[in-house]
C-alpha cells in the first residue's frame, strides 16, 4: 500500500527543455523598446533613404529626357557616368594643373582633418566624373590625413601624389598660389601654370598664412574674382573642393559667373 500510494503522490516530472523553449517564445515576442532619441534617429534616416531613392528615381528619368531629346535634335548624347569613371586624367583633353597643399596638419585638429580628408575626396569624385578632367595632384600629406585617405583607398585613386614639395617639383615661374587675401584676381586658367589650393580648415584662425607662405617663396598669387560676379555675404574663404569645383567648373565652361554660381552655396551668397 505504501509503495501504490508514492507512485500515485509523485510529483509530476517538469521538461526543462519545453519550459526553456517556452520562454524563447516569449522573448521573442516581446519587442525591443526604442528611446524617443532613438526613434527621432530612425525616422530621419528612414526619410534621407526615401529621399534618396526618389532622388535617384528623378535623376534616371531626367537623364532620360535629356537622351531623348539629343537623339532628336540629333546631338551628341552625354556619356553615362560609368563611362565616365573609366576615364583618366593622362587622357583628359584639359591639361591644367591643380596641387593641393596638405602641409598644415600641425595647425588642424582631428576633427578639422577629417572635414579635409572629406573635401579631398569630395573633389577626387567629382574630378573623376567630369567630362575632362583636371590634373590634380597632392602634396605634403602626411600623418592622419594621410592615413584617412588611404582607408579610402587612395592608393587607386586617378591622382598623383608628390613626393616633394610643389615649389621643389614645379619650376616656381609657373606657380600660382590661391589666397582670397591675394591682391591680384585671377583673370582665366592657363596650361602652363600650376594652381595651389591650400590644404587647411582652420575656421580663419590663420588668416593670410598661404599669401605669406607664397611670399616668402618668391611664388605669384592670386584670388578667385569672386567679386566681379558675386555678392557674399561674408569673407572670401570657401572649402577646398569648392575652390577646386569652381577651377573645373570654368575650365569646362570659360565662365566664372557660371561657375561660382553653380558651385558656391546659397548661404555664402547675399
Amino acid at each position: 500500500m505504501e509503495e501504490t500510494a508514492n507512485k500515485d503522490y509523485e510529483p509530476e516530472k517538469i521538461d526543462e527543455k519545453a519550459g526553456k523553449q517556452d520562454e524563447s517564445d516569449n522573448a521573442d515576442k516581446i519587442e525591443p523598446t526604442l528611446s524617443k532619441k532613438q526613434q527621432k534617429k530612425l525616422a530621419k534616416y528612414e526619410k534621407r533613404m526615401a529621399f534618396r531613392s526618389e532622388k535617384r528615381q528623378q535623376e534616371k528619368l531626367r537623364k532620360k529626357e535629356r537622351r531623348k531629346e539629343c537623339l532628336e535634335k540629333g546631338l551628341e548624347v552625354p556619356p553615362s557616368r560609368k563611362s565616365l569613371k573609366k576615364r583618366k586624367m593622362k587622357e583628359s583633353s584639359c591639361q591644367i594643373r591643380v596641387v593641393m597643399d596638405c602641409g598644415f596638419n600641425d595647425l588642424m585638429n582631428e576633427k578639422d582633418i577629417g572635414c579635409l580628408s572629406k573635401q579631398i575626396q569630395n573633389s577626387y569624385a567629382v574630378n573623376r566624373r567630369a567630362p575632362s578632367p583636371l590634373q590634380l595632384h597632392i602634396c605634403n600629406a602626411s600623418g592622419e590625413l594621410l592615413n584617412q585617405l588611404q582607408i579610402k583607398g587612395s592608393d587607386n585613386w586617378d591622382i598623383v601624389f608628390l613626393d616633394k614639395p610643389y615649389y621643389e617639383e614645379f619650376d616656381k615661374k609657373s606657380i600660382v598660389y590661391l589666397s582670397s587675401d591675394s591682391e591680384n584676381v585671377l583673370n582665366t586658367l592657363e596650361v602652363d601654370k600650376v594652381y595651389i589650393i591650400g590644404g587647411l580648415v582652420d575656421h580663419n584662425h590663420s588668416k593670410g598664412l598661404c599669401l605669406k607662405l607664397a611670399e616668402e617663396r618668391g611664388i605669384s598669387h592670386a584670388q578667385l574674382p569672386i567679386g566681379k560676379y558675386i555678392q557674399m555675404c561674408q569673407r572670401k574663404v570657401l572649402a577646398v573642393n569648392h575652390v577646386f569645383d569652381i577651377l573645373l567648373k570654368f575650365s569646362e565652361q570659360n565662365d566664372w559667373k557660371e561657375a561660382f554660381e553653380t558651385v558656391l552655396p546659397k548661404r555664402k551668397k547675399v
